[in-house]
């Protein structure tokens, strides 16, 4: 009972202190926005540094899981230069897992948005060990070509453009 206290109070002062825990779930992220804006939450993920939230929201949002992709999307016009790269990268890296939902979160706006230049490109697959990005990026074409969604058709269809250059060596270079 005394080690529950201990570990309960730890987390109430946690939460006080406005410090994020290293994995945060979806739903203290949801609760922290309903309660305090996407802005502030942001701003308190940014400028955490330990426990350091960042790697485990990416690793949930590369789930490709809807929710998390939608909190991406949401928190990408707030984040820092290293979030942001970190975030896109786990974007792309959902592509192939759930392209339908990656498409409906892509805008035009480089400055607050994921794009279709940065998402369906190699630019983004930045954590892709080279042996590996082929495929990848393969996956992510047969994934995307297979999206029906009538809104999505312009998306899909500019996405699987820049996948196409991304594959060709010779029309699209890795920098």
């Amino acid at each position: 009972m005394k080690r529950f206290l201990t570990v309960f109070l730890y987390l109430f002062a946690l939460r006080l202190s406005g410090a994020w825990p290293r994995d945060p779930s979806l739903a203290q992220l949801q609760d922290g926005i309903a309660k305090r804006g996407i802005a502030k939450v942001a701003d308190e993920l940014n400028h955490q540094v330990a426990p350091d939230p960042w790697d485990s929201i990416e690793a949930h949002v590369e789930t490709g899981t809807t929710a998390w992709l939608d909190l991406a999307r949401q928190l990408r016009p707030y984040t820092d230069a290293g979030a942001s790269v970190g975030l896109e990268n786990a974007v792309a890296l959902a592509l192939p897992k759930n392209p339908t939902a990656v498409l409906k979160i892509l805008g035009i706006d480089p400055a607050k948005d994921f794009t279709v230049q940065r998402i369906c490109s190699i630019e983004a697959f930045i954590e892709v060990p080279e042996g590996k990005l082929s495929s990848h990026l393969r996956r992510a074409k047969a994934a995307v070509d297979q999206v029906s969604d009538p809104h999505l058709q312009q998306t899909r269809q500019a996405c699987l453009e820049v996948l196409s250059r991304s594959m060709n060596p010779k029309v699209g270079p890795r920098k």
